[in-house]
């Protein structure tokens, strides 16, 4: 076996790194764009009408039955985007913040297939 030496055996070693960084720096920019693609997924389940309307009915049903009105505790609720997140065993994961005061929260596992869980 005859071995490569001289300037022509580092310009093909240059070749071969700089395909390989290329080759590493395209996987890198398709697993981002995944991750980017299944997060905005993530959220607009999260905020969809169908999401909305399970997740005021279970707050009624397990936390308040006034709520949503003058005389209930639950008078608002909104999603901290910062916890949306997927679920190890499926769905997605996530935080309703109560009446805009973040010390006051419920948990929440979404899955399309069940009731959310609180």
């Amino acid at each position: 076996m005859q071995r490569v030496q001289g300037k022509r055996g580092g310009k093909l070693a240059l070749i071969a790194v700089a395909c390989l960084l290329a080759v590493a720096v395209a996987i890198g920019g398709i697993v981002a764009k995944y991750h980017a693609d299944q997060k905005q997924w993530m959220r607009s389940v999260v905020y969809s009408k169908e999401a909305d309307k399970v997740f005021r009915d279970t707050l009624v049903a397990q936390y308040d039955s006034k709520a949503f009105s003058k005389d209930g505790v639950i008078q608002s609720y909104k999603v901290d985007d910062k916890s949306i997140k997927h679920s190890p065993m499926g769905g997605i994961l996530g935080i309703r913040i109560i009446n805009d005061k973040p010390d006051l929260y419920v948990y929440f596992s979404l899955d399309k297939t069940a009731k959310p869980v609180f």
